[in-house]
């Protein structure tokens, strides 16, 4: 073999290696970028999987409190107040309602309407048939509603007390400001979750 035939191996060869080294780093390179975005992927979607099951425990914890504070309310007033008489059963509703620090606290009577016993007046439900279909059955649940301040969160109970106008309420509702709501649901700061709640009375994320 001459020393030109040689030379021609060595550099074949050494461009072989040259585009395989090449052709291997560019391959690697796709490989590692799919990869890294990949995992990118996967650490935000559990991330946000995490956040988003945070967030609904939260609220689930926050309901179950409310609820046993309304239940709390209802004992209160079965056990201190004369049921027969409108007055005694509104006085006995002011009185632990404000100690609860609800905002708007009223009996809802079986047509729909409303009387406010404590606190700012009641205005409106944001879904008034879905409520009352649930309170008629003596299901209790939580929408939103309004009062004269704006917006409140609403956790309604069946309840059955004697009215001013005669009549006897199917259910009551205590409310507390949306505000608040969204404050202890750390739902104020920039960044975090759109929520809304169902008609259900879920949390929708």
């Amino acid at each position: 073999m001459d020393q030109s035939k040689a030379r021609r191996m060595i550099v074949g060869g050494f461009l072989f290696i040259v585009v395989m080294s090449v052709s291997v780093f560019f391959a690697m390179n796709q490989y590692m970028g799919v990869r890294t975005s990949s995992d990118v992927r996967q650490v935000a979607q559990s991330y946000v999987t995490g956040i988003a099951a945070e967030a609904l425990y939260h609220f689930t914890t926050i309901k179950d409190i409310r609820f046993s504070q309304m239940f709390h309310l209802k004992d209160w007033v079965n056990s201190h107040a004369d049921l027969n008489n409108a007055q005694s059963t509104m006085d006995a509703i002011s009185t632990l309602a404000a100690s609860q620090g609800l905002t708007t606290c009223a009996l809802i009577a079986e047509d729909g309407s409303f009387e406010t016993v404590y606190g700012v007046p009641f205005k409106s439900f944001g879904d008034p048939k879905f409520l009352m279909e649930h309170v008629k059955s003596g299901d209790m649940g939580v929408t939103g509603g309004r009062n004269e301040r704006g917006q409140v969160i609403v956790w309604y109970i069946p309840a059955s007390y004697p009215m001013r106008d005669g009549r006897r309420s199917v259910g009551m509702i205590g409310c507390r400001s949306m505000k608040v709501f969204m404050e202890e649901m750390h739902l104020d700061a920039d960044g975090t979750f759109a929520f809304s709640i169902s008609s259900a009375g879920t949390a929708v994320l």
